[in-house]
């Protein structure tokens, strides 16, 4: 069938699909506008006036929405800057001023009641100003007039023929007609095998599916397609993510950056916020690993900080490191403001701002809260969400889970995790988990998921068994020589056997190390090496770490030496590190 039948048939397909969600079909051809403007100014101008009775009276309308206009068509400061602007005014955070001088925040869409909005869909839209080639869109998914959802549609003839819609997006429609994507919320694109959807002007390895947990991992193709539809593009879903999960960020004072969430992301915040209303204590996010927990976070506390009924919260973003406290902070900060921000530098600042009562959001690790005492603050509305959760919250009183549990005795708390731990000293399930959510856990987004959405890559595992012999005899020899040369009875000699014959002994034999080294640099030097790529080494202590570091540099030296002496041949590049 011919490529062009087959995308305009899969265009009436999600139309179709998207007709019972509330969405009205009109042609792209008998749209109310002129294909220079990108808002239907009559909608637009109709949604202002039934949204916001009682206050419109004291306005011109015509000037209200010429304002609106202007703000959608300046891209002066760059798509994402200009996107950020627009749809801070579309939550109804831009103020007007009426006729007496009065400012005031006017509704330009209802939140509260999606389907009460004009929605429209339409095929086939044209964008063209004079000096510029007309560009067609695929689909556009209207709210108000305004264009929220952009849709490119590929026929699945070429491997990620997606791949080249979303590209299509971002480096021909977006670049050509910006002011056109500055009321967006996100972009699709779909070859009706795969949809995709992402901010525009993201790389594609940003573009994500949008599912649910509670569907079949085994659904694919069109239904996998046509599920993504009613999830994705349902108004509710729209609207939800432009009020709650759009988030805009500076990245290292460099290019404006705008976050979206992925569905396990979006699913997860809203458990914890309802979880919160509900007066419940706790929920385990049990996330794999790579997911995005720290941005989960920041999508949670967003939520939380923004609705009434938590009543002015304290918000704690616990990690156990650094680094990741300054990534949790640089995401929340950049992305919503350092307004009511706080990250401690010691024990003593963080018990400061508890004991006094301080609202807002505080970053910091479980570290500080070493010895901070008993009911250092007793109120209900402290939200502590806790990332790598599996990590220093043990069930012992004593720990520093416990002291931060003694001091915050009456506040909520949430663990996100990729490895839960049920042991002697810590059970992740039972510290985190309310005994009415299946198995402990709030939210579960597993790996075989996370491979099915391409968000990890699977791990292959090649063993590379080292060749090391002991002997046994000859050891048993030398420590029965050794204890009768110190007389040691045999509680001592059994004691003494134990302590030196456990794992840690064998793995810290110097022949051993050396062993087990030189086959790594023997296969980095032969693949990852020749290939440009980077290697990990994991040990089992931090003991064993240091001392293959050192073998390794050692051997590298050596391998160096060998690369530049001239009977070396012809291998060339800069030694590895």
């Amino acid at each position: 069938m011919a490529k062009g039948i087959r995308e305009r048939e899969f265009q009436n397909l999600m139309i179709q699909w998207s007709l019972p969600m509330g969405w009205d079909f009109t042609a792209g051809r008998s749209l109310s506008r002129e294909t220079t403007q990108t808002v239907i100014v009559g909608q637009l101008r109709d949604a202002i006036v039934r949204l916001n009775p009682g206050v419109i009276d004291g306005f011109d309308v015509h000037a209200v929405v010429e304002e609106i206009v202007a703000t959608v068509n300046a891209v002066d400061g760059g798509l994402v800057r200009a996107n950020e602007q627009v749809l801070h005014l579309l939550r109804g955070r831009k103020e007007f001023r009426d006729a007496d001088g009065v400012w005031h925040a006017l509704k330009v869409i209802d939140f509260e009641h999606p389907t009460t909005n004009t929605l429209v869909v339409s095929d086939e839209v044209t964008i063209t100003v004079p000096g510029k080639t007309s560009r067609r869109f695929d689909l556009v998914y209207w709210v108000n007039g305004l264009p929220l959802v952009v849709i490119e549609v590929k026929s699945p003839t070429a491997k990620s023929a997606w791949a080249e819609a979303a590209r299509e997006i971002n480096n021909v429609y977006a670049t050509e007609y910006p002011w056109f994507f500055t009321p967006n919320v996100f972009a699709v694109a779909s070859d009706g095998l795969k949809l995709r959807f992402g901010a525009v002007g993201a790389p594609t390895n940003l573009w994500q599916p949008f599912r649910s947990t509670a569907d079949d991992e085994n659904l694919s193709g069109q239904a996998d397609v046509q599920r993504s539809v009613q999830l994705l593009l349902n108004p509710a879903t729209i609207l939800d993510m432009l009020a709650n999960f759009a988030l805009f960020a500076t990245s290292g004072g460099g290019a404006d950056q705008k976050y979206l969430p992925r569905y396990p992301q979006m699913e997860a915040a809203r458990l914890v916020h309802e979880r919160v209303l509900e007066g419940g204590s706790k929920g385990l996010i049990w996330h794999h690993q790579g997911s995005g927990k720290t941005l989960l976070m920041v999508f949670a506390a967003s939520l939380l900080l923004a609705d009434p009924r938590t009543d002015s919260p304290t918000i704690i973003l616990l990690s156990d490191r650094l680094h990741l406290v300054r990534q949790t902070s640089g995401k929340f900060t950049s992305a919503m403001g350092d307004a009511y921000f706080h990250q401690p530098a010691t024990g003593g600042e963080l018990r400061s701002l508890l004991a006094d009562d301080v609202r807002g959001v505080i970053s910091t690790t479980v570290h500080k809260f070493a010895d901070a005492g008993k009911n250092l603050s007793t109120r209900a509305n402290i939200i502590v969400l806790v990332d790598e959760a599996h990590r220093t919250q043990s069930t012992r009183s004593a720990s520093l889970a416990g002291q931060m549990r003694a001091a915050l005795p009456h506040a909520k708390f949430f663990g996100m995790t990729g490895t839960p731990v049920k042991n002697l000293a810590t059970d992740t399930f039972a510290l985190f988990g309310e005994e009415t959510d299946p198995g402990r856990v709030l939210h579960r987004y597993s790996v075989s998921r996370s491979l099915l959405d391409e968000t990890t890559v699977p791990v292959m595992l090649d063993p590379h068994p080292v060749s090391f012999e002991m002997n046994d005899q000859a050891l048993q020899e030398e420590f029965d020589q050794f204890a009768d040369d110190f007389d040691l009875d045999d509680p001592d000699r059994e004691a003494l056997s134990r302590k030196f014959g456990r794992l840690t002994s064998v793995f810290s034999n110097p022949d051993r190390i050396h062993a087990v080294c030189q086959h790594i640099v023997d296969h980095y030097l032969a693949g990852a090496y020749r290939n440009g790529l980077k290697a990990q080494v994991v040990t089992y202590n931090r003991e064993l770490a240091v001392a293959y570091t050192d073998k390794i540099n050692e051997l590298l030296a050596g391998f160096e030496r060998l690369r530049c002496s001239p009977r070396s041949g012809s291998m060339t590049g800069s030694p590895p590190r």
